[in-house]
């Protein structure tokens, strides 16, 4: 029984809110999908020489250094 109520415990804490955060994310990925594709159709330079790149650069440094500190402070946690 104990095993029972812990998975249902669990399994609500893993459900998709489409009125939260979930659904913020899919609407802004078909925005994002959108813009590319009409920037695509309309050759506009602007956003697919600059701004797709370095945000590409952004997203990428940021996620590579959270990894990083998070590696960090793991170690470090394991030192004590």
């Amino acid at each position: 029984m104990a095993n029972n109520e812990i998975k249902n415990e669990t399994n609500d804490g893993l459900k998709i809110s489409w009125f939260g955060i979930d659904g913020m994310l899919c609407l802004l990925f078909i925005f994002e999908a959108v813009f590319i594709g009409w920037s695509m159709i309309h050759d506009v330079d602007l956003v697919l020489g600059r701004m797709l790149p370095y945000s590409a650069m952004l997203v990428t440094a940021w996620v590579f250094l959270k990894y990083i500190f998070q590696v960090i402070s793991f170690s470090r946690g394991t030192r004590k």
